[in-house]
């Protein structure tokens, strides 16, 4: 994959039986830069997480493996040829089509994350000013999509996850608009 053949990643701590709190992030693959803070409060019933994460522009085409030349066939990311990839039994995914979702692994921690991306670029879309938070917390999670611009437009949606009863109960909101004008 051309251009991440570079990684770095910087950040100061600190550390103590209470807490641990990580500041300065700073985390780069290829051309894109991720910077932020992250904190884990682990003093009470059950641990704390939170953060703040900022990236300026991530273009996803660079993650994107180059096509395979001309006259040699595709193979699956295990070597299997890829014709035989596709036609091989979905057997992971027909459990997991069966199976109950279990979400009870979310009140094992309360956790705050916020991200703001300015420019996500891949396969010639653009998305400008995301703005996401996941906040989890007493076994709810909530995730929102505050705002984006993309198309000539903006939306954003909000999603919130929880169990009851032995039940994964999932509840979503979306919101777009975008001006259409013809002349």
């Amino acid at each position: 994959m051309a251009g991440l053949d570079a990684f770095a990643i910087k950040a100061s701590g600190d550390l103590n039986p209470a807490s641990a709190r990580v500041s300065d992030i700073s985390a780069a693959i290829g051309e894109t830069v991720l910077t932020g803070a992250l904190q884990a409060d682990i003093a009470g019933q059950k641990p704390v997480v939170k953060g703040d994460f900022a990236i300026a522009q991530i273009d996803l085409d660079q993650f994107r493996a180059p096509p395979a030349p001309s006259g040699e066939s595709a193979v699956a990311a295990d070597g299997a040829p890829e014709a035989a990839a596709k036609s091989a039994p979905a057997t992971a995914a027909a459990r997991a089509d069966s199976a109950p979702l279990d979400l009870s692994g979310l009140g094992a921690l309360d956790a705050d994350i916020g991200l703001t991306v300015g420019v996500l670029k891949g396969a010639g879309v653009e998305v400008r000013d995301a703005d996401l938070s996941a906040v989890l917390q007493d076994g709810l999670l909530a995730v929102t999509l505050a705002e984006l611009r993309a198309f000539g437009g903006s939306g954003g949606f909000a999603l919130n996850a929880h169990q009851r009863d032995g039940r994964a109960l999932v509840s979503g909101t979306a919101r777009a608009t975008w001006w259409i004008w013809r002349s």
